[in-house]
């Protein structure tokens, strides 16, 4: 059953919930159970307090729920008025963005040193510049990479929607450094071994010499991303 003082807790929370709520339907001239329809457990539910956080409110919504249909289910309440009542939405914060300055800083603070850094950077570089994911990244094949046009061909792409990203002089030189006599059927990303670059060697401890840091601080595939699209939507672009 659990930690018996998790379990108290959360049982006096539940009935402090209950109890709220109910005298809400009580001060809007519901009497009994049995009367409370979905319209008066909506003005109730409508009657709580404006400070309550958005998460407040919907474990206040889930308790009255979870009551009403126990009664519906256990007790024979012959309708559920709680059965379609909606809880607010969970806000979702935006993601930390690098400052576009910053992030232009990391790239170029990126090691130079052996064969694989070129590599290293260009994978950072499409993060960046062109903000696609790291799977999608990893996917791309030199027949992908049009650097005429200057257009990624993004085959392998979330829910399967294939898509084409446009991209600048600075991602073209990046993939200039690493193109070397590769065929079209090549990856871009390949290990040492000459197969294609896997994601855990990126996100796990051992990948830490791509994403971890720089002199400038620290990198993380997503925040990038997120630091091409802020720059995008600043300049009306997005």
């Amino acid at each position: 059953m659990g930690d018996p003082a998790v379990v108290k807790s959360t049982a006096r929370a539940y009935r402090d919930d209950l109890r709220q709520l109910l005298g809400l339907l009580a001060g809007a001239g519901v009497s009994t159970l049995g009367e409370a329809t979905p319209q008066a457990l909506a003005r109730a539910v409508a009657a709580l307090p404006q400070r309550y956080a958005v998460e407040t409110r919907r474990r206040r919504i889930c308790a009255l729920k979870s009551f009403f249909r126990y009664l519906a289910e256990q007790r024979g309440l012959a309708v559920n008025p709680a059965a379609h009542l909606r809880r607010p939405r969970r806000s979702e914060p935006l993601p930390r963005a690098y400052p576009w300055e910053a992030a232009e800083q990391m790239l170029a603070s990126l090691p130079r040193r052996t064969l694989l850094d070129p590599r290293d950077r260009c994978l950072v570089a499409c993060w960046f510049y062109a903000g696609v994911r790291l799977g999608e990244t990893l996917a791309l094949d030199w027949r992908d990479v049009d650097l005429a046009d200057r257009v990624l061909h993004v085959r392998v792409a979330n829910y399967g929607r294939r898509r084409n990203v446009t991209f600048g002089e600075a991602l073209a030189t990046a993939f200039d450094e690493v193109r070397g006599a590769n065929g079209d059927d090549a990856p871009v990303f390949v290990g040492r071994f000459g197969s294609r670059h896997e994601a855990n060697a990126i996100t796990e401890p051992r990948g830490a010499r791509i994403c971890g840091r720089t002199t400038v601080g620290s990198i993380r595939y997503e925040t990038l991303q997120c630091a091409r699209r802020s720059a995008a939507t600043r300049a009306g672009s997005a």
